[in-house]
């Protein structure tokens, strides 16, 4: 019978941090991945006021150009739990969308001309080519990471604030010279 002779306990522990590193290096490549698949977009803050009168913030990816819209968070795998992406349009109207390319659900919160969340379509089936409308008119939507809307408790009624809602609000509520 021969001995059998067991790694060493240092070899082990190199193995071991030569793995980990691996794996960190793997999830900063990802991220950095997800970061590659946005470029191109603004980013800045929002705000959503409820009405029972807390105030979220996000940080949002600005899709206002019609290629941005096109491109939406397709392909995009890990949103952190307070980055959304808002999608503005020209002008009011029934807006429709679709998951197509999308492999992570989202919350969709559907916005009118002043800011106020009209409908909410929550944990969105990934991948989807199914039109997901708007109903009513609106001027924008927020897309965010699925169950966050429940989580938060943000429901239809609430308010979205942000610098491109409250210009586009002003602009159409200016008086005409």
């Amino acid at each position: 019978m021969t001995a059998r002779k067991f790694p060493d306990k240092k070899l082990t522990i190199l193995v071991v941090i030569i793995f980990l590193l691996g794996v960190i290096s793997c999830t900063n490549i990802n991220a950095q991945d997800q970061h590659k698949k946005l470029t191109g977009f603004d980013v800045s803050e929002l705000q959503i006021v409820t009405q029972d009168g807390r105030q979220l913030r996000f940080t949002v990816y600005l899709a206002i150009s019609e290629e941005q819209r096109a491109q939406g968070l397709s392909f995009v795998t890990d949103l952190p739990p307070d980055y959304g992406m808002l999608f503005v349009f020209p002008e009011l109207r029934r807006i429709n969308m679709w998951m197509k390319d999308t492999p992570s659900s989202l919350d969709l919160l559907f916005i009118e001309k002043k800011g106020k969340i009209t409908k909410i379509i929550s944990d969105a089936t990934p991948n989807s080519t199914t039109i997901i409308t708007s109903g009513d008119e609106a001027s924008a939507v927020l897309e965010m990471n699925a169950g966050t809307a429940r989580r938060l408790r943000i429901v239809t009624g609430d308010r979205v604030d942000h610098p491109l809602l409250n210009q586009r609000h002003n602009d159409m509520t200016a008086p005409q010279k």
